[in-house]
């Protein structure tokens, strides 16, 4: 097995931290859905400031990793620059996804929205597996 196995183009591929995983999921499984629904009716439903919360929170804990070297190789300031224009069109999909997330969580409850969520993933494999029949 290759030590350092990278991927088509010769870029390293970083290896898996499976206990970061697992804390990721143990974490967001138990709070973030309570603390969302909290966030929610402290602030009468407003799905906007939630989502502001989210994101620039995501991007504090981004920074202050990528400034510690938590995740892989530090950025440059400048590198960080250069690469910003492609990463705008995900980051504006993601900054979407979380306000209808916010939205559906006020509305819906977290009951609806995360049975909504959970078969998101079984549609895209199945249309997925029926399109590769065809």
């Amino acid at each position: 097995m290759d030590p350092h196995p990278s991927n088509a183009n010769g870029t390293m591929i970083k290896r898996t931290k499976w206990p970061e995983i697992a804390l990721w999921f143990a974490v967001s499984s138990v709070a973030s859905t309570y603390f969302n629904t909290a966030f929610l009716r402290e602030f009468n439903g407003d799905a906007t400031a939630l989502t502001f919360i989210r994101f620039l929170g995501s991007a504090l804990i981004g920074l202050v990793g990528n400034t510690l070297g938590l995740n892989g190789p530090r950025v440059t300031p400048q590198r960080f620059i250069q690469l910003l224009p492609s990463f705008l069109l995900p980051a504006a999909f993601l900054l979407g996804a979380n306000l209808f997330n916010s939205i559906s969580l006020d509305k819906g409850g977290i009951t609806l929205t995360y049975v909504v969520k959970a078969g998101i993933p079984v549609v895209t494999v199945s249309s997925l597996a029926s399109s590769q029949r065809a």
